[in-house]
């Protein structure tokens, strides 16, 4: 991989990640037409995948840190006998539903690892993942149903959005776009 290729695709993540689009897929497409093959691109795309985890941590570090707290104080209300207090606040209700929401994420890409992997070997998938994509996101927007809140939300609301979230591990469908799609 050229020092051009590797901009490109650094500038296509970056500005990809956070879109309604797969910046999976498209970091497929790019490595396709520049024929970059190989281990290398493995660890590139998790170097790539680990910038934007850390862009996330430093706009989110308030919520996180919220989030954070509130587990130990959940730790201590479990040893107190006080139970999980799923209702109890916000922040609390939020952390349960990302653990929620991460359980079928979880299983989807264990069970299906190989049938993921098989699908960026090829640029089928990766269309048909594109079309999906763009296809949800047009259903989600013509749907205009009303917004919730986190207090409004169940716990099967969060286990659709995993659902969706593990879908979009197919190369071409947006995490974010998914996950807009289930919530």
């Amino acid at each position: 991989m050229t020092l051009f290729e590797a901009i490109i695709l650094g500038l296509v993540q970056g500005l990809a990640e956070f879109l309604p689009i797969s910046s999976s897929g498209h970091l497929a497409l790019l490595q396709y037409f520049f024929g970059i093959e190989g281990e290398s691109v493995l660890a590139f795309a998790v170097l790539l995948h680990l910038g934007t985890l850390i862009s996330v941590f430093i706009v989110y570090w308030k919520d996180i840190v919220e989030l954070v707290i509130e587990l130990f104080y959940v730790i201590g209300d479990i040893f107190t006998g006080k139970g999980l207090g799923t209702k109890k606040n916000d922040t609390r209700r939020m952390g349960y539903m990302i653990i929620v929401a991460t359980i079928p994420t979880a299983i989807i890409g264990i069970v299906f690892n190989d049938l993921f992997k098989s699908f960026y070997t090829t640029l089928m998938p990766i269309g048909v993942g594109l079309l999906i994509t763009g296809t949800i996101l047009f259903i989600a927007e013509r749907l205009n149903t009303s917004r919730k809140g986190i207090r409004e939300m169940k716990f099967r609301h969060a286990i659709l959005v995993g659902i969706c979230q593990g879908i979009a591990i197919t190369p071409g469908i947006s995490r974010s776009g998914s996950t807009l799609f289930g919530g």
